[in-house]
């Protein structure tokens, strides 16, 4: 009795078993696979064109572009699997010094395919690309990564609903600038030159940068040293590391800088300002302030001539017997000069409404 009982239970286990390695077979997977090749110069611009996969670029030291484009699609049914990837395709394209790349998407695709999403149920247009750095790169990519290793040449970067990777960008000040856009994305670049930004709703860890300018909304932004910032912001945060020169109009974000040498010009509203070290010798500072609070942390050696107006609210500064302060009802103005270098060129202008400046 006892071994009718051991076999059942075995017979169990072993129709249990079946079943499981039915239900676990992985879904059919199709590939497509692209491979194209092109002579390069310092002049070919190179564009790339995609959506739903990654696009990562190498270099090489051969003077010629390789493209290996891989379309995969995985359906539990074969045959479907098979009729989606044939509506996936890639259209390669050469004119004089311009290569193309564009991936396309037939319309019956999200037709047939309008409940594709699911665990077994996927597909993926991945982009290898080995080019030599000193050639120029468009690339729009949306729905995936992008990764650069090195461009000497100009770039025009977008990125939508993906991630960002660049190591290095060697384009200096040769206009027009290199431009990267991102929007619902994350991005870190690790030394760029000049640079062009554009950012919404996105993330961008820059490591070393020489010149930054750009528009920016509702995203946040941080810098290790930078020479010149230029931005235009709303809803934004920034975290700067040591930098010559900033300027920035911007309401409603929150901005912090470790130091700026030579020159600040703010222009803000509802937004909070701190600069950790401005040291004695800078050449200017200028803020024009609504609702929110600004702090300077002048070295407390330097000297500058102070020039300032408030309304509902007030200017802290250190003590100096050559300033004179003139308040009327809830305005104030003050001008004079601070510390005991009658020799310094050095100036600030200050003017705010309902919010403090403090400038030690």
């Amino acid at each position: 009795m006892k071994k009718r009982i051991f076999n059942t239970g075995l017979i169990g286990v072993v129709l249990l078993s079946v079943t499981l390695s039915v239900w676990a077979l992985p879904p059919d997977r199709v590939i497509k696979k692209y491979h194209k090749s092109y002579p390069a110069t310092h002049k070919t611009v190179l564009s790339i064109q995609n959506k739903y996969g990654d696009v990562n670029l190498e270099n090489w030291e051969k003077d010629s572009i390789s493209i290996d484009v891989k379309i995969m699609v995985e359906y539990p049914d074969r045959e479907k699997a098979q009729k989606l990837l044939g509506y996936l395709k890639v259209d390669f394209n050469i004119q004089g010094d311009n290569i193309s790349a564009v991936t396309v998407i037939d319309n019956d695709f999200s037709r047939y395919g309008r409940h594709f999403w699911g665990n077994e149920k996927k597909f993926s247009i991945d982009y290898t690309i080995h080019t030599p750095a000193y050639i120029n790169y468009n690339l729009l990519n949306k729905y995936g990564n992008a990764f650069i290793n090195k461009i000497d040449g100009k770039i025009n970067i977008e990125v939508r609903y993906g991630h960002l990777k660049i190591n290095k960008l060697t384009q200096g000040n040769h206009k027009p600038l290199n431009n990267i856009i991102l929007a619902y994305s994350k991005g870190t670049i690790e030394e760029a030159n000049w640079l062009m930004l554009n950012l919404k709703y996105s993330r961008l860890e820059i490591n070393h940068v020489s010149a930054l300018a750009g528009e920016t909304r509702y995203s946040k932004l941080y810098t290790g040293d930078v020479s010149s910032i230029v931005l235009e912001s709303k809803y934004d945060t920034y975290r700067f590391g040591k930098l010559n020169n900033l300027f920035v109009e911007a309401g409603y974000g929150d901005i912090e800088a470790d130091e700026v040498r030579k020159k600040v010009m703010l222009e803000t509203r509802f937004t909070d300002v701190s600069v950790k070290n401005i040291p004695a010798g800078f050449t200017s500072i200028e803020v024009d302030n609504e609702y929110g609070h600004i702090k300077l942390d002048i070295d407390s050696v330097a000297s500058y001539r102070l020039t300032g107006s408030t309304s509902y609210c007030a200017i802290h500064y250190p003590e100096s017997d050559r300033i004179s302060r003139i308040t009327k009802n809830n305005s104030s103005e003050v001008h004079g000069f601070i510390g005991k270098d009658r020799n310094s060129v050095s100036t600030v202008k200050i003017k705010s409404r309902y919010g403090t400046v403090d400038l030690h």
